[in-house]
């Protein structure tokens, strides 16, 4: 792995097989990360950050303000942490047996062994946010089924045409610059798997119809959450980043670029 150090900001570049640069922030840790072709030169990537300096510094002052007021590192009574995008006052009882916790009044509430390693209060709190996001995905999966012109086949007919081997989903294109206005089929509706992820927000099986979700979406706004979804959905229409599919995606959401630059920091 290379480094790079812009203006006294160290940045991790990562070689994969893309055709763009993408600079990532984790929150945890503050520190970014360059995702970039092979064949792009390494003057040109350094050439590239330098010019982001400004964003850079912008995303490292905005994650230290934040680290700094929502600390996470003890998950202990008094604590803030985040909930869908806003501060929630951590409260912390004693309690023997199953853990459990509960979001009240403006607080959440940990109940577990005082004896509790910091490790495993995060565990907790891991499973709270998982929870949390299963109570507001299936609302916004249905809206956006919906507004993508995504059918549910209905037939055992239907089932057939729209499915490959296996009970698969058949891998679909729409070449049409309006690709939302597009009708089509899927077998059924799309499995959602939610589980912590490094480096994404969100992945779509377009032959399983699966959608993998990270739980620290319930971190961000549900604006965030609703826009991750309906991007993972709209792969069922178009599983590759083209024009058709970004100005769709802008199109949904005139505030993308407000919703880019959250998500940017993971």
């Amino acid at each position: 792995m290379e480094t790079l150090n812009i203006d006294g900001i160290e940045i991790s570049v990562k070689r994969k097989k893309i055709k763009n640069l993408y600079i990532r922030m984790n929150s945890s840790s503050g520190k970014f990360e360059a995702n970039v072709s092979y064949s792009m030169p390494f003057a040109d990537v350094e050439n590239f950050l330098r010019s982001k300096v400004k964003w850079l510094k912008k995303h490292k002052n905005l994650i230290e303000r934040r680290t700094a007021d929502i600390s996470q590192n003890n998950y202990a009574d008094g604590e803030n942490i985040l909930l869908f995008g806003g501060k929630r006052v951590l409260r912390v009882f004693d309690c023997e047996g199953a853990p459990k916790i509960f979001s009240d009044c403006g607080a959440i509430e940990l109940h577990v062994n005082s004896l509790a390693s910091k490790e495993y209060r995060k565990k907790v709190l891991d499973a709270f946010y998982k929870t949390e996001l299963e109570k507001v995905v299936p609302a916004f999966i249905n809206k956006w089924l919906l507004q993508l012109n995504i059918k549910i086949a209905s037939s055992v007919f239907d089932k057939a045409e729209h499915s490959c081997g296996g009970g698969k989903f058949r891998k679909l294109v729409c070449p049409s610059s309006d690709i939302e206005k597009v009708e089509v089929s899927i077998a059924r509706e799309p499995i959602v798997i939610y589980k912590r992820m490094k480096s994404r927000w969100g992945i779509c099986s377009i032959s399983e119809g699966k959608i993998t979700l990270n739980t620290e979406l319930a971190k961000k706004t549900l604006r965030c959450v609703e826009y991750v979804i309906a991007h993972e959905l709209l792969h069922l229409k178009e599983r590759k980043h083209n024009k058709s599919f970004k100005d769709c995606m802008k199109k949904l959401f005139p505030d993308w670029k407000t919703l880019e630059e959250e998500l940017k920091i993971l």
